[in-house]
């Protein structure tokens, strides 16, 4: 197997030929081995996750762990039913990637993301090929809809829906797993909801599994007849607003929007690739914003140890600890919609004051054995030509007129940049200068 498919936070690859079932049941085996706990199996609804669930607990059971399958259910749902049995999940999900990638990540009992250093052991492990082959254990199929009800039940005792005028939304699921519980959730805490593409599908056959890089064109086509529209990626943990107008919000936006429906004390956590519209948010609000690294784990971590009231990443994981423990799209939305709905106001009034700044994103393919190299030299050339650059995560380069951001991908072999300015001028210099420095 190839080393690469071990990331910082998870295991992501392409299928079949750098991930299988053979290699899933090796790390299934590794993972029950240093596993405290009895194992929760789950996943997304590509194509081939089941296969790759059943593998993966194959290689568990054989390690002498009790499985709990629960099949093809929501990201959250299972990482809710994890916390409830008190048990370790692994959830087997391509996340947001194209179709034909797929991948594991992993929970703890208390819902939390495994760091950095919980997925070195498992790699480590599989990597020495230790397989500890003893009395194949116990095997349970929990039934789904006590997953579900449990899951809906935690969610909506804390969002509802309790005004007079119901705004209406439009929720598109882009055939991914959300669409199982989405609309019922949303229907009994008293919101009123369509939803498209409902039904999960691993082909994706009406938009991309990553609803920032898909046109999004029925929702686009439909949402004018809401107050807006949400769009969740393949296994539900990102979410994006589109407004009545067909434009996509933005991170800065949506934290607004969260902020005016809010009472409870505490700051807000955001991540490195947030604009500098933050700042005008945090002075309206009066709220210090927490900035961190990407990823959910830096994220969930930073809002618990500073108690604050929410933290949300500019991919959109998010986490609004009073309504759900551990990260949950469909819970940050439900509490945007409400937000929006005790406002009085449209979608479109409310964030009128939330300055928008010209952006742009570039890829830069290089291979993952390449790119923390490549990383590692352009953060050497930037630091001895400019001031005020950040290294928390990736390179980022504050100027008086935007900011530059260059990191690595941790899922796929790409180099990205992010360039935000004051006008579309300044826009393309910064565009065009840093892009010859990445590309040379």
């Amino acid at each position: 197997m190839k080393e690469t498919i071990f990331r910082e936070r998870d295991i992501r690859g392409s299928y079949p030929d750098e991930i299988n079932e053979e290699v899933f049941k090796k790390i299934g085996n590794a993972f029950a081995q240093l596993s405290e706990k009895d194992i929760i199996v789950a996943c997304d609804a590509r194509n081939e996750s089941i296969s790759l669930m059943n593998a993966f607990a194959n290689g568990a059971l054989e390690a002498e762990k009790t499985v709990m399958n629960i099949g093809t259910v929501p990201q959250a749902c299972a990482i809710n039913w994890t916390a409830v049995q008190q048990m370790e999940l692994a959830y087997i999900t391509g996340s947001h990637l194209p179709k034909g990638r797929n991948g594991v990540k992993f929970f703890h009992h208390n819902g939390k993301i495994y760091n950095k250093e919980d997925v070195e052991k498992i790699s480590g492990l599989v990597k020495s090929g230790k397989y500890f082959s003893g009395l194949k254990a116990t095997q349970v199929r929990e039934e789904i809809q006590n997953v579900y009800d449990i899951y809906k039940k935690s969610i909506t005792e804390k969002v509802k829906s309790d005004a007079k005028k119901k705004t209406k939304i439009l929720i598109d699921c882009g055939n991914g797993v959300n669409g199982l519980v989405a609309r019922d959730v949303f229907t009994q805490a008293g919101f009123d909801v369509d939803v498209i593409f409902e039904n999960p599908d691993g082909n994706f056959p009406n938009r991309g599994p990553d609803p920032r890089t898909d046109p999004l064109d029925e929702l686009k086509k439909s949402v004018g007849k809401y107050e807006f529209g949400i769009a969740y990626d393949a296994d539900g943990d990102r979410f994006f607003v589109m407004s009545q107008d067909g434009k996509m919000l933005t991170t800065e936006q949506i934290v607004y929007v969260l902020l005016s429906g809010l009472n409870q004390d505490g700051d807000v956590v955001v991540n490195v690739e947030c604009g500098r519209a933050i700042n005008s948010v945090s002075e309206k609000f009066g709220r210090k914003i927490i900035t961190v690294k990407v990823g959910q784990y830096s994220m969930e971590e930073a809002v618990i140890k500073n108690d604050a009231i929410f933290g949300i990443e500019s991919s959109h994981h998010s986490f609004v600890p009073f309504v759900s423990k551990f990260s949950d799209t469909i819970a940050t939305s439900m509490v945007f919609s409400k937000a929006v709905e005790d406002s009085g106001k449209s979608l479109k009034d409310l964030i009128r004051d939330v300055p928008v700044y010209p952006a742009t994103k570039k890829y830069y393919d290089c291979p993952d054995e390449k790119k923390f190299e490549v990383m590692e030299s352009l953060k050497n050339k930037i630091s001895s030509r400019y001031a005020n650059v950040s290294t928390i995560d990736g390179i980022r380069v504050d100027l008086d007129s935007g900011f530059v951001l260059i990191r690595p991908s941790q899922t796929e072999g790409i180099i990205r940049m992010n360039v935000e300015a004051d006008d579309e001028p300044t826009l393309k210099r910064l565009e065009e200068e840093f892009s010859s420095i990445v590309e040379n």
